[in-house]
């Protein structure tokens, strides 16, 4: 059903005016609690969940692709043979949990954002675990231009001994960009 939040309205609304072009912080969407004059979220937000609108007629589809994804990173960490960060039991256990927790459905339901900086933050914690840091910066900096809430975290990515300053430096660059 449609949400009786401002998220999803607006969600839709930015996906439909980057299919016809217009300017996601110039237009204005109709929907709970009113009249939306503004698009409140970084640019990546909307593109990242455009192509879902447009395929299906709703961003939330999206989300929940974004949220089995973060799950699948997550049970990934585990490695194909058990022989990664963690027991390939527990990885398994956290993974189920993310898709069956009662607060996912919620997220996806009300078109939260949220989904989009955890598969962020799943698919870096992969990537890095793999030694691919690039992939680890771009999710990063995809995460960072979609929500700020993720500038939270540069300061502990500056201090992570493999992760580093330059690679932190180099992701809200990025991300800026």
């Amino acid at each position: 059903p449609a949400p009786a939040i401002d998220v999803w309205y607006t969600l839709q609304g930015a996906a439909d005016s980057l299919g016809e072009g217009r300017n996601i912080y110039r237009d204005v969407w109709a929907g709970p609690p009113g009249v939306m004059a503004a698009f409140t979220y970084l640019p990546w937000t909307a593109l990242l969940l455009a192509p879902a609108r447009w395929l299906t007629g709703d961003v939330r589809v999206g989300l929940v692709i974004l949220t089995i994804l973060a799950a699948l990173a997550v049970r990934a960490l585990a490695g194909r043979d058990g022989s990664g960060t963690e027991p390939a039991r527990v990885t398994a256990g956290v993974a189920a949990l993310i898709l069956l927790l009662p607060g996912t459905a919620t997220q996806v339901e009300q078109a939260w954002t949220e989904p989009m900086l955890f598969a962020c933050l799943a698919g870096a914690a992969l990537a890095l675990t793999r030694r691919r840091y690039t992939a680890a910066v771009v999710l990063l900096a995809v995460g960072l231009a979609c929500k700020q809430h993720l500038a939270l975290v540069l300061p502990l990515l500056a201090a992570w001994p493999r992760f580093g300053v330059r690679r932190t430096v180099i992701t809200a660059l990025t991300a800026g960009v």
